[in-house]
């Protein structure tokens, strides 16, 4: 999978491959020779090499035995992680809320089911894509704040239970009349795995406009398989990570 994300990377018009990191410098001077890329950097350290390059993110395509020490290792660094196959083991209860209290007039005030037809309905669609699998139970309650300023039909607040297959479950909470402590618009997520809680969503990272320039990547090949585990996890938000250092991996 290296050589085919320094190919794209390479060929693409849209990101700029500006290092890669091997365990094996020279197995990474090979794979980019082999691929007709010239003058980049190679290192056997990925700490390094972001600070020689400045990346704006990271592309890791290594084993998968090496793909937690080295997207900790990145989002440490400050970088959003673009990972090959990063799995977090299997889901039992996938939960979000969702809070926010915006601005809103028109036709958006009058809107039957407001919540959970313009906003939920997002949320529902990346639980069956982050579970893999069809709901095959909801329950789901919608009510309309006393302080609300939706018409009496909007229900802009509302809570809901999926089953899914294999008797997992989604817990959904939202509310588009909560003033104070909101969450992103992407909402806050946890998953309960069996050994880990990952959880992204949080308003400790700043939120970003989609760059107008080529982003700069650093591409990390797949024999980077040890690495130093930082002490603490830092919480990530999706689409919201400014475009910092970018390590990619082979």
């Amino acid at each position: 999978m290296g050589r085919d994300w320094i190919r794209l990377v390479h060929h693409s018009h849209e990101a700029e491959l500006v290092g890669l990191v091997d365990l094996s410098v020279n197995a990474a001077t090979g794979a980019l020779e082999r691929e007709g890329v010239t003058g980049v950097p190679v290192s056997a350290s990925l700490g390094e090499l972001i600070g020689a390059t400045s990346p704006d993110a990271i592309l890791n395509a290594t084993i998968p035995q090496a793909h937690h020490a080295v997207t900790t290792e990145a989002l440490f660094a400050g970088l959003p992680v673009l990972c090959e196959l990063a799995a977090i083991g299997e889901i039992g209860i996938l939960s979000t809320q969702f809070f926010k209290n915006p601005a809103l007039s028109g036709l958006r005030l009058e809107l039957n089911h407001v919540l959970l037809v313009e906003m939920a309905i997002h949320g529902f669609d990346c639980a069956r894509y982050l579970l893999d699998r069809e709901p095959v139970a909801v329950r789901c309650v919608e009510f309309q704040p006393s302080w609300s300023a939706f018409a009496p039909n909007a229900a802009p607040a509302a809570s809901a239970m999926f089953e899914f297959e294999g008797g997992v479950h989604f817990a959904y909470t939202g509310s588009l009349v909560s003033a104070g402590l909101e969450t992103t618009w992407y909402g806050e997520w946890r998953a309960r795995v069996v050994r880990s809680v990952p959880r992204c969503g949080t308003a400790r990272v700043r939120r970003w406009s989609p760059p107008r320039y080529r982003p700069r990547l650093t591409c990390h090949h797949p024999r980077r398989s040890r690495a130093r585990l930082p002490s603490s996890w830092r919480h990530c938000e999706p689409g919201s990570l400014r475009p910092a250092k970018c390590a990619r991996t082979r």
